[in-house]
């Protein structure tokens, strides 16, 4: 029977050596018994389960359509066509094409246990262009959401956390410091252990985490590299609605090859988390930054010219180098439900970032989303941007950028289980670099079927 009622938004995609591990660790403590830049993703993480809890779910989207036993999920096939202007990112050769892009979409929620769960998103798509067909491919989806995670409670105020996030980026104009390249698709995962010590009023934490990158195509090999960090935080809580105290992480990151220089991220700072209102949460952190960086990758002078594939993609074959970064950074995050048809919320930064073909880019950057749930059929969302970055580099190859950019998305469903689905974009560059700036529109007309 299908049941079309509100969802978590999480999402889950283990990986079979982190699952293996959590199994043998639940078995060898089973004795004791269960009581009922790459910074750390605790913090946001935090923020996201308040914000969950806060706003509730933001669109009639969040649903399943069949279930197994306790388990939750959501089945569709999807169609779309798609104009874009600009598939190769480019300032004067910009490439306009159509692209037919079938798909499966799949959700599933499983709470295994009172405290322990799995969630999943992932869709596999086909992207078949009608102009430039040597740019066809498959497309594996991983929405950041996604997550594994495995609870164990000591004493009821000891809490160790397992956990897995995997996810891809897809897209290149999403990643700022990108121009003239069109084939880009990353897969990230996170896997790590916490060990949260609640005293009361005074909340202590510790936790280790690995992050892996690799690059899905031959155009970005040289980003393939691993990061381990390790975080210590410490909070007080004021008042029933408001967390405040200090953060402190250490990050060291290697590349499997010698284009870009390996590198260390040492951050230090102070956060605010609570709730303004019963509907509007909000988490704020802010300190120092230090980046320093290795000479494992090629010289921070060298002025060999970028390579260049046949079909004019840009690959990344060396490091422009740049130097080491010392520098304040800043997040903040807020979301609100003005009522039971409306969500939003704000996301700004701060914070230096290992960089595609440098060093580090130092991004500034501004974030607004609007979720609209007019009635039963139709859903409106949108969304805005605005970055500015300094890319690292020597007197020739550094430079300043601003990336800013819109989406509009309307949902209607013309029956229960059949949505029809319009999208328009634009995504603007501009950057002192010759040959770095581009436009880009994009409009997409789909159709959804749940199973």
């Amino acid at each position: 029977m299908r049941n079309f009622k509100p969802n978590s938004s999480y999402g889950y995609f283990p990986g079979i050596g982190v699952f293996a591990l959590l199994v043998l660790v639940a078995f060898a403590t089973y004795s004791y018994g269960q009581e009922g830049t790459r910074p750390s993703q605790a913090g946001s993480v935090a923020f996201h389960h308040l914000l969950q809890e806060v706003a509730g779910p933001s669109s009639g989207n969040d649903r399943y359509n069949f279930r197994i036993g306790q388990s939750e999920w959501y089945l569709a096939a999807r169609f779309s066509t798609e104009y874009n202007s600009n598939i190769n990112l480019s300032q004067t050769n910009a490439i306009p094409d159509i692209i037919f892009r079938p798909a499966l979409d799949m959700r599933v929620f499983w709470k295994m246990t009172k405290r322990n769960y799995l969630a999943a998103k992932f869709s596999v798509e086909y992207d078949q262009y009608m102009s430039n067909p040597s740019y066809n491919q498959f497309q594996l989806g991983v929405d950041p959401d996604t997550i594994f995670e495995f609870n164990m409670f000591i004493h009821n105020d000891i809490k160790i956390r397992f956990y897995e996030q995997p996810s891809t980026q897809r897209s290149a104009a999403n990643n700022s410091t990108l121009a003239n390249v069109q084939s880009y698709s990353i897969f990230n995962n996170i896997a790590g252990v916490s060990v949260l010590w609640d005293l009361n009023r005074v909340t202590l934490q510790a936790g280790i985490e690995r992050s892996d990158q690799l690059s899905m195509n031959s155009n970005f090999q040289g980003l393939n590299s691993y990061t381990y960090t390790g975080y210590l935080t410490a909070s007080v809580m004021l008042n029933p609605t408001l967390f405040v105290g200090g953060r402190l992480s250490q990050g060291i990151t290697t590349y499997d090859s010698s284009v870009l220089n390996n590198n260390q991220n040492t951050t230090a700072g102070l956060f605010a988390q609570g709730q303004l209102s019963r509907y509007t949460a909000f988490r704020i952190e802010g300190g120092l930054q230090v980046l320093t960086f290795s000479d494992s990758g090629l010289p921070p002078d060298n002025t060999t010219p970028v390579n260049f594939n046949p079909n004019g993609q840009t690959n990344v074959t060396q490091n422009f180098g740049g130097g080491n970064f010392v520098g304040p950074y800043l997040t903040w995050n807020i979301g609100n439900r003005l009522n039971k048809y409306f969500t939003q919320g704000l996301d700004a930064s701060l914070q230096a970032t290992p960089g595609t073909s440098s060093n580090y880019a130092y991004i500034a950057g501004l974030n607004y989303n609007l979720s609209w749930r007019m009635n039963k059929k139709v859903n409106v969302s949108f969304n805005t941007f605005f970055q500015y970055g300094i890319q690292s580099g020597d007197s020739e190859d550094t430079g300043t950028y601003e990336q800013y950019g819109a989406k509009l998305r309307f949902d209607y469903f013309l029956v229960k289980y059949l949505n029809i689905f319009t999208e328009f974009g634009v995504i603007v560059r501009a950057s002192e670099l010759d040959q770095q700036s581009y436009n880009q529109l994009r409009a997409i007309l789909g159709l959804q079927y749940a199973f």
